[in-house]
């Protein structure tokens, strides 16, 4: 049955989502310069009118206004992320042809296109849609190295924009009370490992599950997982996958 128009096909529902993932990203990008441009503006008029240092502190809110932005673009993308996966996943789309789709759109800044092409497992995009249970195993595997990206980067700027505004707590109080929150970043470290370890035996328990229901091949299973959008600090965590699947 064809596609109506009120149901739009999985590469336009694609399309549309890439559009606007990045409107929006722009849309924030301009938010933030603003928001950062009238702190500082701010602060510094303030304390040259009042003659005091204590305006100057509302830099320290800087950090955290561009942790936020960071946070908000992390997870757009990481929807988009999700969602053209998914659809690659389950055979509703080639991520070759949508690629090339969106590539031939002049209306798309290039730069920020092909940053976020890089996200995509490209060398997988080949495996042929009868490999259905193979291209979902990978799908989920990579919604699992972008569960445990997203994490990692919330947790790190939830610490990084913390901490100036308990330095400038701290000054504004006068004292050393507030510097306890200094300690944040060993408790976001904890917390971060316990997520990524949950996340990755849930994932290994299910796709053990599968490979011995022979519902996915191990080998090509195995071989295809290096191909993903593996990021620059994860050789370690990827051997350790490998590993856990019985590669030698």
């Amino acid at each position: 049955m064809k596609n109506s128009p009120s149901c739009p096909t999985p590469i336009k529902q694609s399309i549309d989502l890439t559009t606007s993932t990045i409107d929006r990203r722009s849309f924030h990008f301009r938010n933030t310069v603003i928001a950062v441009v009238v702190v500082a503006a701010a602060s510094f008029v303030a304390a040259l009118i009042l003659r005091s240092w204590r305006p100057l502190t509302a830099l320290f809110l800087l950090p955290s206004i561009v942790g936020y932005f960071i946070m908000t673009d992390t997870l757009l993308v990481g929807k988009w992320r999700k969602t053209v996966i998914n659809h690659w996943g389950t055979g509703a789309i080639e991520l070759n042809a949508y690629i090339q789709t969106i590539a031939m759109m002049k209306s798309i800044p290039k730069a920020t296109i092909e940053g976020m092409f890089q996200l995509l497992p490209q060398k997988s995009g080949s495996i042929p849609k009868e490999k259905e249970g193979l291209r979902r195993a990978l799908a989920e595997t990579d919604h699992a190295i972008m569960t445990v990206h997203t994490i990692r980067t919330l947790l790190t700027l939830s610490v990084y924009g913390a901490l100036p505004i308990v330095i400038g707590v701290s000054l504004l109080m006068h004292s050393f009370i507030p510097l306890c929150g200094i300690a944040l970043p060993v408790i976001t470290l904890i917390i971060t490992l316990s997520l990524e370890w949950n996340r990755w035996r849930r994932w290994r328990r299910i796709m053990t599950t599968r490979i011995a229901g022979n519902e996915i091949d191990r080998e090509a299973f195995i071989d295809a997982i290096p191909h993903l959008a593996w990021g620059p600090n994860d050789e370690k965590l990827k051997s350790q996958m490998l590993h856990s699947l019985g590669s030698s």
